[in-house]
């Protein structure tokens, strides 16, 4: 189970890549047709989950805590662009994430994904540690990607995948 999970976080973050590749770093937080959740602050969020799932897997986290402020659960996303690190600094930031959540993950022994979840308001929906981690890392990206095609489309921009 452990390698298709990785093989679906795998092309998740091809596909994060491609669906900002093309796009101005000037552009990252725009929010045309009232698109809230822009670019710049989806790569932040998905970086951030990342980090927040390592320390769930007993891993040190690396996020600054500027990036809470900026990017966790909760948060509302702004179009200025000067409150937000560039697009190379957001992408590199996710690809490290995802480097460090795949191998936590792929290391991880049971006895800590069966963990129960700590976060209690939400244990009714994954009970353990490892119910949570596989949601951030196949349907919360899937999510959050599927914002960015809308921000693309509501752009005029085409298909990240050329489809």
């Amino acid at each position: 189970m452990k390698k298709s999970v990785l093989n679906a976080f795998g092309f998740t973050l091809m596909y994060a890549n491609k669906a900002v590749e093309d796009v101005p770093d000037q552009k990252m937080c725009e929010q045309p047709g009232g698109i809230k959740n822009h670019p710049a602050w989806v790569l932040g969020h998905l970086a951030l989950s990342c980090d927040n799932a390592c320390k769930m897997l007993g891993q040190e986290g690396k996020a600054a805590s500027q990036w809470e402020e900026m990017f966790n659960f909760g948060t509302t996303p702004t179009a200025d662009r000067s409150k937000y690190p560039d697009k190379t600094v957001l992408v590199k930031a996710l690809e490290q994430g995802h480097t460090a959540l795949a191998k936590a993950y792929e290391d991880a022994p049971d006895s800590v994904l069966n963990q129960p979840l700590p976060m209690e308001e939400i244990r009714p929906m994954f009970p353990t540690v490892g119910d949570f981690i596989l949601l951030l890392m196949t349907g919360h990206e899937g999510m959050h990607l599927g914002q960015i095609m809308a921000w693309r489309s509501a752009q005029g921009m085409g298909s990240a995948l050329g489809m």
